[in-house]
């Protein structure tokens, strides 16, 4: 066992499981996966004509960070000894954190900064978050 500390104030107690390792790989490998498309030079992402729709960049980015927002809300559920609440605070503001960072960081790289793309972002992990509860949900109750 050992003690997380988060920007909430608190102290949250994790749990060892090897379980829920898959998820801590696929929400590792996910934030990878954000970050090289994030990141990627306007001239590497010419050939890909269906992001000339228009709004389709907003829609890709609340996509991915509603699929996240499900495997960071899973890992934490299932690692994290606290409310519901907390967790979903603590999925949203990681999103958020994350989300900005790459924002500031898309100029090194020949991209611009974008409010609204991070409004997508931030849509995404709520969405994402409130998702996650209903599907466990629907699976308690189909699994008895």
């Amino acid at each position: 066992m050992f003690t997380l500390y988060t920007l909430i104030p608190g102290k949250y107690t994790v749990m060892y499981n090897k379980d829920n390792i898959f998820w801590w790989v696929a929400s590792l490998v996910w934030i990878i996966l954000i970050g090289i498309l994030s990141l990627l030079p306007p001239s590497e992402l010419s050939g890909w004509s269906f992001l000339h729709i228009p709004g389709m960049d907003k829609v890709l980015h609340a996509l991915f960070y509603v699929i996240l927002a499900i495997f960071l809300s899973n890992t934490m559920f299932q690692e994290l000894k606290t409310s519901k609440l907390k967790i979903r605070i603590m999925t949203i503001l990681l999103c958020l954190s994350y989300g900005l960072l790459i924002e500031f960081l898309q100029p090194l790289t020949g991209r611009s900064k974008s409010f609204y793309d991070l409004l997508a972002d931030m849509g995404g992990a709520i969405v994402g978050t409130l998702l996650f509860y209903q599907i466990r949900k629907i699976k308690i109750r189909w699994l008895g």
